[in-house]
């Protein structure tokens, strides 16, 4: 639940943040945003899904241990440099990344589940996933911005994807374990 609720949350807010830390346009944005997460991603979700399913052959545990810790430092790096060259290169190492969190969690749940209950399972896994995330992730990203714009003025969205990707540490240490 908390992959969509980072994940949601973030989608939602980092064309603004394009927008308004790095002066871009809603089209450069839009090209910046395919190019950055949308290319890179659909080739770490197919990269990463051949190296989960090799590490799922010596116990289920290691594929799931693979999720965790992989994408939040550079993604937050990505947010604080003021250079979007370098916001862009920390942002694909981050896009390779990102799309590939949903998959592992589906396979458990199939895995685990009895055969009967597996397209329950899976519905109501992603019935939350996406309840949860579409209805609470770009809240959280715009209340915790609107907090922090007294004291960091027009750094505050910045400053608030940042401290809200932090909440992806508890989501990791849930995979590790």
């Amino acid at each position: 639940m908390v992959e969509g609720l980072i994940s949601y949350g973030l989608a939602q807010w980092l064309p603004t943040f394009f927008i308004r830390v790095h002066d871009l346009s809603q089209s450069q944005t839009s090209m910046l945003m395919a190019g950055v997460f949308g290319i890179p991603g659909s080739i770490g979700a197919l990269a990463y899904g051949k190296w989960f399913d090799r590490l799922s052959h010596r116990g289920f545990q290691h594929g799931i241990w693979m999720v965790a810790f992989v994408t939040l430092p550079f993604f937050i790096a990505g947010l604080l440099p003021g250079d979007l060259l370098t916001a862009i290169l920390l942002f694909i190492i981050s896009g390779v990344a990102a799309n590939y969190v949903i998959g592992p969690p589906i396979a458990m749940i199939q895995t685990l589940s009895p055969v009967q209950m597996r397209a329950v399972s899976s519905a109501i896994m992603m019935l939350c996933l996406n309840l949860i995330g579409m209805g609470l992730g770009p809240l959280l990203v715009g209340v915790l911005s609107d907090l922090l714009t007294p004291q960091h003025g027009e750094d505050a969205l910045s400053k608030a994807l940042a401290f809200f990707s932090l909440v992806g540490l508890w989501g990791s240490v849930h995979f590790w374990l």
